[in-house]
């Protein structure tokens, strides 16, 4: 089983990289916030800051690029490749819809002929090889064959699949089923991504015995750091891991950047870590209320003083649990 970490803009930085790859590991590929190259063909001190060398020494990383300009693709692809990259991923998921106005990311999705163009232009020049990380359709999962028709063509690295829609966003339910009914079909290797919070969310992807599976995480990582390991049969998250990679990631950002910026961090990362606490829905919310960097940290030592792990420590929220057939 191979195990990608999903980008999450704006939580997945360097840093965080860092202490998840130290600390809990077990990951085969992080994969980048994404980076979208300029006309000017240049990158910006804080884009350098999470794709360049330094930033990820040691680390295995995949860089993703958001952008619908084939020839800044390619330029973007040579810089990456100069960095020591070997692999670039297109980001064909984004339902930002500041971004899919402008026809990037799953905007990219409602017009296959235009998809088709850019393909053509960047699996031919690109100088590393290219993988692509989608959505099933941008309005109706009825979309998907024809995605499906023009992805075929090419000799991508990998085809991640996050089983919704654009217009799902990351609400609801997912469709693992869409991604069983190509995963041996595909000409290239194909990775799930969708609802994976728990062992017995990735225990139904075996159950159906898909050969070498591939999976990504994303919110059920990092709401529960240790979920990698368990799944590869190792030891179950422990509070005190949990508190102690809460601190690390606290002192890391608090040595990087003003106060200002590690609370608007923290709470977002806190936010996620306390679900796998039980009955801290309260607490919860008075840490994310927390103005201050005193609030903060009260609140905090709250969520960790008063609250034990949940039976089973995962992301909970009611709507997104997945009736896994």
């Amino acid at each position: 089983m191979e195990i990608a970490f999903a980008p999450m803009e704006g939580l997945t930085d360097a840093i965080y990289r860092k202490t998840h790859y130290e600390m809990f590991g077990h990951i085969d590929r992080y994969f980048l916030p994404f980076v979208s190259p300029t006309q000017n063909q240049c990158w910006h001190t804080r884009e350098l800051r999470n794709i360049g060398t330094e930033a990820n020494l040691g680390i295995p990383v995949v860089p993703q690029i958001l952008t619908k300009d084939p020839d800044l693709f390619v330029w973007a692809a040579y810089s990456l490749q100069e960095m020591g990259h070997t692999v670039v991923n297109l980001n064909l998921g984004c339902p930002s819809g500041t971004v899919t106005s402008k026809g990037k990311g799953a905007g990219m999705l409602k017009e296959p002929d235009r998809l088709r163009f850019f393909l053509d232009k960047v699996c031919s020049d690109s100088p590393l090889p290219v993988s692509i990380k989608t959505r099933i359709g941008f309005d109706s999962m009825d979309e998907w064959p024809d995605i499906c028709s023009v992805l075929w063509q090419y000799p991508l690295a990998e085809l991640i699949i996050h089983a919704r829609t654009r217009n799902e966003f990351y609400r609801g339910l997912s469709h693992p089923e869409v991604f069983l009914e190509v995963v041996d079909s595909a000409p290239f290797p194909v990775t799930y991504n969708g609802n994976l919070f728990t062992l017995g969310d990735i225990d139904w992807l075996k159950s159906k015995q898909v050969h070498g599976i591939r999976i990504m995480l994303g919110r059920g990582i990092v709401s529960n750091p240790a979920l990698a390991r368990e799944m590869r049969g190792g030891s179950i998250l422990q509070k005190h891991e949990l508190v102690m990679f809460h601190q690390a990631l606290f002192d890391a950002y608090s040595a990087e950047f003003p106060k200002n910026v590690v609370l608007g961090k923290m709470r977002e990362i806190c936010k996620y870590l306390s679900w796998c606490l039980a009955n801290a829905d309260r607490d919860r919310k008075k840490m994310l209320k927390a103005s201050t960097m005193d609030q903060y940290t009260e609140a905090a030592k709250r969520l960790w003083d008063t609250h034990d792990l949940d039976d089973v420590p995962s992301y909970r929220q009611e709507s997104l649990k997945q009736p896994w057939p």
